[in-house]
């Protein structure tokens, strides 16, 4: 056990030492804006507390910044390269294992700061020292989610073996899974995708481990209402997805490793130790040297933009479906159209359907055009409305009520012909509702009837 220890600290100092201060330089930068971004005005009681800490966590490893930076510097640098090629020029193995652990150790170790920090700042924001009571929740899942993101971007950075490309294309593959999943604190609304994102999964293992799942609302806490098997799929997925990784990045290290050796073969021949060597001191035949990495990163940018596009189409695909589930045509015009004449109201009734989550807002819109006016020329006003009322309750209006109601929806301009329609108004729920709608006279310029089409659509607020 301890030779392995002193294995560890030996790769360690395998790690080029300027780019650790630089990536702890900036872990500290990226932790400060993130907390202002994302944790700051939830302190009013113990749980916003937390949750507000946990979104600010979530920050940092839904945009894999350490993971990105970390990667790219330590494992794509020269100095470690160099660092790598003087132990292998002693005869001595080198063992990828030690040297992926070593960076993993820094990475927990950083995470581990950024936890406690997080938790010391929410109790001298919030007053109140309970919250730090949470703490071997808030690192034990802090750390198990790093440790499933570690190889994933490792073998990014192993693959291109270019900071510049490593960290574009790391943090492309980090937004674009934003974008699908939420951004932490505002989730997608469907937990079949949320938990994917890194953010969604850390809040949703605390909430469940702190023993608030089922006391309270996961919705305001979490971003969505979720069960158990809506966490447990992530993790099993991104688990595998890790254990691959981690091999794959095995393999394309030692291929890298044998590329090393032949850009320093001069040096290695030299009698002197030289560890600062760069691109401008390698042989001139670097170009031919590398062409297999060049081929490498080549594909390796094809697969990265294909694996963003899935992303993108995954997560926006999955959500349009859901949405176009819940949408529903409760009016729909004839496909001649119908006339109504300038003035005279055109109303109708429905029965609403409850969201499938309380993340999820449904709403009332009407959409349609007109396809010929024949009162002669002019503008007319458009309005909708709808109210919670039943039928019958509707019917029993007197003027006065129902001016009251319906006569100050929205109206937008129009002219003699073309599109028309309302914003989204709500939210709708499973009660009975009565929708209204007329084109109105302006300043007595108009008159006659008009020939539309319309749809009275219920549908998501997130479309």
């Amino acid at each position: 056990m301890f030779d392995k220890v002193v294995w560890v600290r030996e790769y360690i100092s395998l790690l080029s030492k300027r780019e650790v201060k630089r990536w702890l330089f900036l872990m500290a930068v990226a932790f400060a804006f993130y907390f202002v971004m994302g944790g700051g005005g939830g302190w009013y009681s113990p749980l916003n507390a937390i949750f507000s800490i946990a979104r600010t966590i979530g920050w940092i490893l839904a945009t894999g910044f350490p993971f990105v930076v970390g990667a790219s510097l330590f494992l794509c640098s020269d100095q470690t390269r160099n660092n790598i090629v003087e132990r292998a020029r002693t005869n001595e193995e080198v063992k990828f294992s030690y040297l992926f652990v070593s960076y993993l150790i820094l990475t927990l170790v950083v995470m581990t700061l950024v936890s406690v920090a997080g938790l010391v700042i929410g109790v001298s924001a919030s007053g109140n020292v309970a919250i730090l009571s949470v703490l071997p929740q808030l690192l034990g899942i802090t750390l198990f989610i790093s440790l499933l993101l570690t190889p994933i971007y490792t073998i990014i950075a192993i693959q291109f073996d270019s900071m510049s490309k490593s960290i574009t294309i790391g943090f492309a593959i980090s937004i674009a899974l934003v974008a699908a999943t939420g951004q932490p604190g505002f989730s997608s609304g469907y937990p079949e995708i949320a938990f994917f994102g890194p953010a969604h999964l850390l809040t949703a293992l605390l909430f469940i481990s702190i023993g608030a799942y089922g006391n309270y609302s996961a919705d305001y806490y979490v971003g969505t209402d979720f069960q158990l098997i809506h966490v447990i799929t992530p993790i099993v997925v991104w688990t595998f997805f890790s254990i691959v990784c981690y091999y794959g990045a095995r393999k394309v290290f030692f291929a890298n490793l044998s590329r090393w050796v032949k850009e320093r073969e001069g040096w290695l021949s030299g009698e002197q130790s030289k560890t600062d060597l760069d691109d401008s001191t390698l042989p001139a035949n670097l170009p031919i040297i590398r062409r297999d990495l060049y081929k490498r990163q080549r594909k390796a940018i094809a697969v990265s933009v294909a694996i963003v596009i899935l992303i993108f189409i995954g997560g926006f695909g999955y959500v349009q479906v859901k949405q176009g589930e819940l949408t529903q045509v409760v009016y729909e015009s004839p496909s001649g159209g119908e006339s109504v004449a300038i003035g005279d109201w055109l109303y109708g009734s429905f029965t609403g359907i409850d969201p499938p989550s309380s993340s999820i807002s449904l709403g009332i819109t009407c959409q349609g055009r007109i396809l010929d006016w024949s009162g002669g020329t002019g503008y007319v006003y458009f309005t909708f409305e709808h109210r919670d009322m039943t039928w019958s309750e509707f019917q029993g209006l007197n003027e006065t009520e129902f001016s009251d109601l319906f006569e100050t929806g929205e109206s937008g301009n129009l002219g003699v012909i073309g599109t028309f329609g309302s914003g989204l108004s709500g939210p709708i729920h499973e009660n009975e509702y009565v929708w209204v709608l007329r084109f109105n006279d302006v300043n007595g310029r108009t008159s006659g009837s008009v020939n539309i089409w319309f749809q009275v659509v219920i549908r998501s607020s997130i479309y």
